[in-house]
């Protein structure tokens, strides 16, 4: 692109970038490595994906099953400390 500047970084680059009033802070790291010795080949960001992906959809399914049942959370939830 014509009027713009080429930085070559390598994995250990840190750069701040001040473009207006927007600041951009950028670090560089290298892939993370297999574990050596490892029984198995396992891939932990798709594995962190998973678990927080289930999670959330077992957490959306318990809160719209209370919605539809007409039991809010007022009602199943500290039931005796507010109704006296």
């Amino acid at each position: 692109f014509d009027g713009c500047y080429r930085l070559p970084m390598d994995y250990k680059t840190k750069a701040i970038v001040h473009w207006g009033g927007l600041t951009m802070a950028m670090r560089f790291v290298p892939p993370p490595q297999k574990l050596v010795g490892a029984p198995v080949n396992v891939d932990f960001q798709f594995m962190n994906i998973l678990v927080i992906v289930f999670f959330l959809v077992v957490g959306s399914i318990f809160s719209l099953s209370l919605c539809k049942s007409g039991r809010g959370l007022e009602e199943t939830s500290l039931r005796g400390s507010f109704h006296q």
